[in-house]
């Protein structure tokens, strides 16, 4: 699958989906739902992950995204200050970006 079908998947779903590198923690894509969910108006080019969705001004420490296996998705939850509650995740590996190892991170509000 290419990055175009896989943005076009992403776009279609209605639960907030990012891809975002692991090592420079770049937003690489955001659906509308992530876009809403998350206030981001224009294009995600320079934000990165725990800027935009944490309000940090450093990477995570320690990095969950650091730790994902690369063969299966991943759930997890944390406490997130801009939402000022537990968000409930899933997040697996894709071949996305030839030059980062990339992640699909899709948010699951409830």
């Amino acid at each position: 699958m290419n990055t175009k079908e896989l943005n076009d998947i992403l776009e279609m779903m209605d639960q907030p989906a990012s891809v975002v590198t692991t090592d420079t923690h770049d937003i690489l894509f955001m659906n509308s739902a992530a876009r809403g969910f998350w206030g981001v108006e224009g294009d995600t080019a320079g934000r990165h992950c725990w800027d935009t969705m944490r309000n940090e001004e450093k990477p995570c420490e320690p990095c969950h995204m650091c730790r994902i296996q690369p063969v299966r998705a991943q759930d997890w939850s944390y406490e997130n200050k801009i939402k000022g509650k537990v968000l409930n995740m899933r997040t697996r590996m894709v071949d996305y970006d030839p030059d980062h190892p990339c992640f699909v991170e899709v948010t699951r509000p409830d």
